[in-house]
């Protein structure tokens, strides 16, 4: 499984969620062009903000 990290004029820039593991990302081969992804988002999530007191 891969994350879209950014778009650039190439195309996208895919990141592994467990580079640890000796994923293949982009960092080895570069953007990806857009009609080469498929995928749809079956959810969201983003970490509560911490209040500063």
């Amino acid at each position: 499984m891969k994350r879209a990290g950014r778009r650039q004029a190439e195309g996208w820039w895919l990141l592994s969620d467990n580079a640890g593991a000796a994923a293949v990302d982009s960092r080895q081969f570069g953007p990806v062009p857009p009609e080469l992804i498929e995928g749809r988002v079956l959810g969201r999530y983003w970490r509560a903000r911490r209040s500063q007191a």
